[in-house]
């Protein structure tokens, strides 16, 4: 047996899944509980005050200076530290004349990140507005002749709101429902499976036809991924591995688990699904800021109140109308073709191989490969073990193949520390790759390529390798590879 080869397993998802309770009644009600707020007004206090709002307008100073230096990913990593740093200050604290006006300084680095972004699923800054008094008649009269003898497990509030999303899912925006769920027929079986596993609402499946349109290798402003959009910091805390080769987040299964385990996280802080679906889409900072600023614990309250962002306002209404519309779209005019689930074999690889090369050998289409292993960010094998799907049945071949590849075709990599006077093309050109895939390889942006930075070159694996001549960097000591196509 080839030593790439250590195991084939198959994973093959059946549908199935385990439904809870029934159907819940138009307008169902959740109990308030308004919090306590407590203030300090020591001199202690009010210094503790004054350095934090010193280190907000710090934080917005190093995001406003990353974005005239056109450095959008660094000012995006100020906002994910800035939104974190502020999520738990109180709704008093928040009003302070000086903190708002920080606050606005925030909202305006925030549009200009997003501006040219297309949102990756449903969400909207758009209000749906009020309703007429005959589109609300005829839309509940769909809507209740479309779920008759329907069980769900997620509470389904029908009002305006749910209502004209449910019209522009099945209207306006058809067809991109339409395909959503087609992408979706792949996953659900395989998320309803997690979900009843971890103890969630299965009719949270849904959820990615707002997120993402079941789309693994989606990339928001906020530098969410994936198919249920988690920003770096959470996936990193929920397990997801993210490094230059791979990026967890955009795997279907892993990503499912860590998504069904960050809900119900989300749940036990709040008793509430709608609360723990805002919290999902804005953080539980802001959703605990709403609950002490409109003294209230029912969603709706904050979705007309000035604590929310208007995508958070729509996103628990999105979600409803989603799960009305996925369990039988053929029922509100859709047609939604059924694609396999998604099954694979796993065959364990120790050395760098890219799929196209690999793709090439084995006579599959390139884009297979990819396609189970959305993970890898670079379509290259990362340069240690891995676990790499491949289809049904093919696991053998695959193997066998992997053993033959001359040492030519195969990549490895190296560190390179960025000396003065180095640029991407002049690296890039010194190992034949080109400025983009360096940059791609080492997951950064030009402005990130500085001196004294240490980086991941790419070189042939061969024992008569030489340093290439024109390197005066003393850790590299391999051929460079042969240039890309």
């Amino acid at each position: 047996m080839p030593r790439f080869l250590a195991q084939a397993t198959v994973f093959i998802l059946i549908c199935g899944g385990v439904f809870f309770s029934g159907r819940t009644q138009i307008g169902s009600l959740r109990a308030q509980t308004p919090p306590q707020i407590k203030t300090g007004t020591s001199a202690s206090t009010q210094q503790q005050d004054e350095h934090k709002v010193l280190r907000l307008k710090k934080l917005i100073e190093a995001m406003e200076k990353a974005l005239v230096e056109e450095d959008e990913d660094e000012a995006t990593e100020y906002l994910e530290e800035t939104e974190t740093y502020i999520a738990d200050w109180s709704i008093e604290f928040l009003e302070r004349k000086d903190v708002i006006e920080l606050l606005e300084r925030i909202k305006t680095i925030r549009k200009e990140l997003g501006d040219g972004l297309e949102d990756p699923g449903v969400k909207s800054q758009e209000d749906v507005g009020p309703l007429a008094d005959d589109f609300r008649k005829s839309e509940l009269e769909l809507i209740e002749a479309a779920e008759a003898g329907t069980e769900f497990d997620f509470p389904i509030d029908l009002n305006d709101k749910v209502l004209a999303w449910v019209g522009v899912f099945s209207g306006r925006i058809k067809e991109t429902i339409q395909n959503s769920l087609s992408r979706g027929t792949r996953y659900l079986p395989m998320i309803r499976q997690v979900f009843a596993e971890e103890g969630i609402p299965q009719d949270l499946a849904y959820l990615p036809i707002v997120e993402s349109g079941f789309r693994n290798e989606v990339r928001s402003w906020a530098k969410a991924v994936g198919m249920w959009q988690f920003i770096p910091s959470t996936g990193r805390s929920y397990g997801l591995q993210q490094d230059a080769w791979i990026d967890e987040r955009r795997d279907p299964i892993k990503s499912t688990r860590a998504a069904a385990r960050y809900l119900k996280y989300l749940y036990n802080l709040t008793d509430d699904w709608y609360l723990a679906l805002a919290g999902y889409n804005a953080g539980p900072g802001t959703v605990n800021r709403a609950v002490q600023g409109t003294e209230s614990r029912n969603f709706w309250d904050h979705a007309r109140s000035k604590y929310l962002w208007n995508d958070t306002k729509n996103y628990v209404p999105q979600l409803c109308a989603a799960i009305l519309v996925g369990k039988h779209p053929e029922r509100f005019g859709m047609e939604v073709p059924q694609l396999e689930p998604h099954a694979y074999e796993i065959i364990e690889v120790n050395k760098s191989i890219s799929l196209n090369t690999l793709s090439a050998r084995v006579g599959l289409d390139p884009e297979l490969l990819k396609d189970l292993n959305p993970e890898l960010t670079r379509r290259t094998t990362p340069p240690r073990t891995y676990q790499l799907k491949v289809p049904v049945g093919a696991s053998a071949d695959i193997a066998n193949v992997l053993g033959a590849i001359p040492a030519a075709e195969r990549l490895e990599f190296r560190s390179y520390k960025i000396l003065k006077g180095d640029s991407v093309l002049k690296v890039a050109a010194r190992y034949n790759t080109t400025p983009e895939d360096l940059l791609d390889i080492n997951a950064m942006t030009f402005s990130q390529f500085k001196a004294g930075r240490v980086i991941n070159v790419p070189i042939v694996v061969n024992t008569t390798a030489t340093a290439p001549k024109t390197s005066t960097n003393p850790k590299n000591s391999a051929k460079p590879a042969p240039k890309k196509k």
